[in-house]
């Protein structure tokens, strides 16, 4: 298809010259492409992936922060749930909106940026709780509670009810629409009928007829965030147990029975956005009800900010109770409420041991890539960023422990025995690894790897032998372990060459 417009007009929109930084503008007015002998055509083509571009994070989040602060309104009373999920392939939504081409993407006209209209997401809950609750009979569903109804119909009805309304009410739950988590990826994809002529009552569906390619704009590999607030606790509960079920049974979107529109299952990230969304208290403050208010202790969210900086530092002093100033390089830098010091020695005072057990959670995530006894490498780290939080939050734990373990044992005389505990800890680790789901997200050949590690370092200790530079494993994978080299336990993986 072909579209003209005034020379001046398309001057000023050609894309070859002029970057269009809303998607939306772009794809709805402007999907121009210059071609040979200076003639301009319309349309998205299969071979021109310079036509389709990634939306980044950084264009996703005036957007999203929009929404958590609408959120913040809200749900001021805490009950709300949140989850993140990914799609499993491809997702289409507003298919047959108005478009130029036929066939077109919901997009928020300001911002540009594709998402699933909150009506769009109550719709697909509420179709999957008629045909899973109410044999799929929506007459059945909408009807008033009458007095002889069984019992359980009568309670399955208030639910419903009390989740997406009824004649005489609305409903207890509001449905936001559902924005992308984090980058946005688009992909080109491709309806090709076979009988054109037959679909317009011209013809009979005869192979002879031309084949018709009509290209769509679809999304791909893409995580939305999900946002369900309630006025009560149980109704939420109630659309939770739903979304969850229905997320895992149905598509969004257009073309969901062959296969588009349908997610992993979901995260739920509700904690952490209530924790965005909490007012944080600074160390003094905490300390106050630390000291003077106790049946508050567990409500309030403290301030991380200041303590990321040293966060690696504090870690390393909970984790070993009784720890060596110049070993961590000094602790000028560390809050003293923290810390109790003696001569060459400090420990965490009381009021620093609750602290780290009420913040090391966001630390261990926000300065996950600082912290000093850790440095990840190539295959290894790739697959550790893609892990779950909670499984990245544990590892994280895990390895810790192993870094400080292990530069006990490189930097002192430990006598046998000790050795030998060191090494059924690490041989341990070793076994859970191969028996645990902690690490179910990471690659078999990425858990055989860091399992083969370990392995390899319980044998160099019971051997009392230096720590090799690399070690080969099955597979023509190499792993290297540096040891302990400015303080750091060098993880790596790699491919041979």
């Amino acid at each position: 298809m072909k579209i003209y417009c005034p020379s001046d007009t398309y001057d000023l929109v050609n894309p070859d010259d002029v970057e269009i930084s809303n998607f939306a503008l772009r794809y709805r007015y402007f999907l121009v492409q210059r071609l040979d002998q200076g003639k301009v055509t319309f349309g998205l083509q299969a071979q021109q992936p310079n036509q389709v571009p990634s939306l980044a994070n950084s264009q996703i989040e005036p957007l999203r922060n929009r929404q958590t602060e609408q959120l913040r309104h809200l749900a001021s009373n805490g009950h709300f749930y949140c989850a993140t999920s990914q799609m499993d392939w491809r997702m289409v939504a507003g298919l047959g909106g108005n478009h130029v081409q036929e066939t077109n993407m919901m997009l928020d006209h300001i911002y540009g940026i594709p998402y699933l209209p909150g009506s769009a997401f109550k719709g697909v809950m509420r179709s999957w709780v008629i045909q899973e609750h109410f044999n799929n009979d929506e007459n059945l569903a909408m009807r008033e509670i009458r007095n002889g109804d069984p019992a359980q119909l009568q309670q399955k009805k208030k639910d419903f009810f009390a989740v997406f309304g009824s004649q005489e009410a609305a409903g207890k739950i509001q449905f936001l629409d559902a924005l992308p988590a984090r980058g946005v990826h688009f992909d080109i994809d491709i309806m090709n009928p076979h009988f054109s002529e037959y679909y317009t009552g011209s013809k009979f569906p005869t192979d002879y007829q031309r084949l018709i390619q009509i290209y769509f704009l679809t999304l791909k590999n893409t995580y939305f965030r999900f946002l369900i607030v309630a006025k009560a606790a149980e109704p939420l509960q109630l659309a939770k147990d739903w979304f969850t079920e229905a997320i895992a049974n149905r598509g969004f979107g257009a073309k969901s029975a062959v296969g588009y529109g349908y997610f992993d299952e979901p995260n739920d990230n509700t904690e952490d956005l209530k924790y965005e969304l909490a007012e944080k208290l600074n160390l003094n403050e905490a300390y106050d009800i630390y000291h003077n208010h106790p049946d508050l202790k567990e409500s309030i969210h403290i301030d991380i900010e200041p303590l990321v900086s040293y966060a690696p530092k504090f870690a390393v002093i909970l984790t070993e109770e009784i720890c060596e100033i110049d070993k961590i390089g000094g602790i000028s830098e560390i809050t003293e409420i923290l810390i109790e010091t003696e001569v060459d020695m400090v420990i965490p005072s009381e009021f620093g041991k609750w602290v780290w057990e009420k913040t090391k959670d966001k630390l261990l995530e926000e300065a996950l890539p600082e912290f000093p006894n850790l440095v990840y490498r190539s295959a290894f780290r790739r697959a550790l960023g893609h892990s779950h939080p909670d499984q990245r939050k544990l590892l994280q734990e895990k390895l810790l422990q192993i870094a400080i373990d292990f530069r006990r044992a490189l930097n002192s005389n430990l006598p046998l025995d000790e050795r030998e505990l060191l090494q059924g800890k690490l041989l341990q680790i070793a076994v859970d690894l191969e028996n645990s789901e902690v690490f179910a997200s990471l690659s078999q050949v990425e858990r055989e790897l860091l399992q083969g590690k370990l392995l390899q370092i319980a044998e160099n200790l019971e051997n009392n032998e230096e720590i090799p530079e690399s070690i080969d494993v099955e597979g023509g994978r190499t792993i290297a372990c540096g040891g302990i080299k400015n303080s750091n336990l060098v993880l790596r993986s790699y491919t041979n060459q």
